[in-house]
């Protein structure tokens, strides 16, 4: 439902992206993409102003405006367990348009890793290009394709660091073995304060 009410607007020229606010957010509305604060969803949004103090250049201020009601609900894992190695292909939590494929790290790096990769039921699964077997991913995640024609779309929070390409390349050769030529590939780098840099769409 979409009432009128308080709510966060961000004023990007004004924002250096010190993360200072990300502090002041006990709900996780707020994230940092591109080096910039954005408003991750209206929802999550309490309209209360924790975050506005402390931003030292004045880049945030509440506004009324149009907006679903606040809930403060950060999304849950839609299936378990979530390691590549040790999911079924066949799992009914795979029949979802997108699937979030991450490297380990990036979860515990990335700032409201959750509600901006894990809404909408979306299912995730993990891997370590560098630590684990390439290819047995590679067999689970062919399978996982096969077995689920709904996915169209894989997205990858990876770490800016060298290691996390290949997770990319196994999304790929995954897609190439299971004759997917259609499935978009979205990815997303994470810093390691946290930040998400980019986003590429392959």
């Amino acid at each position: 439902m979409t009432i009128t009410r308080d709510i966060i607007e961000i004023d990007e020229s004004k924002c250096d992206g010190c993360g200072k606010c990300l502090g002041g957010c006990a709900e996780g509305a707020l994230a940092l993409i591109d080096g910039k604060v954005r408003l991750v969803s209206d929802n999550y949004c309490d309209g209360l102003g924790a975050c506005r103090d402390q931003c030292p250049t004045g880049a945030l201020k509440i506004v009324q405006r149009p907006a679903p009601a606040f809930t403060g609900q950060v999304p849950a894992l839609a299936s378990w367990p979530i390691q590549l190695s040790l999911v079924s292909p066949t799992s009914s939590a795979f029949d979802n348009e997108v699937l979030v494929l991450a490297a380990d790290c990036s979860a515990f790096v990335g700032r409201s890793f959750r509600e901006l990769f894990l809404g909408e039921g979306r299912p995730l699964l993990i891997a370590c290009p560098r630590l684990d077997d390439f290819e047995e991913n590679l067999r689970a995640l062919t399978q996982i394709l096969e077995n689920n024609p709904g996915v169209s779309e894989i997205r990858l929070p990876l770490m800016s660091v060298p290691c996390c390409g290949g997770l990319g390349r196994l999304a790929a050769e995954a897609a190439r073995d299971a004759k997917r030529t259609g499935l978009k590939m979205r990815t997303w780098i994470v810093s390691l304060d946290g930040d998400i840099q980019e986003e590429v769409i392959r």
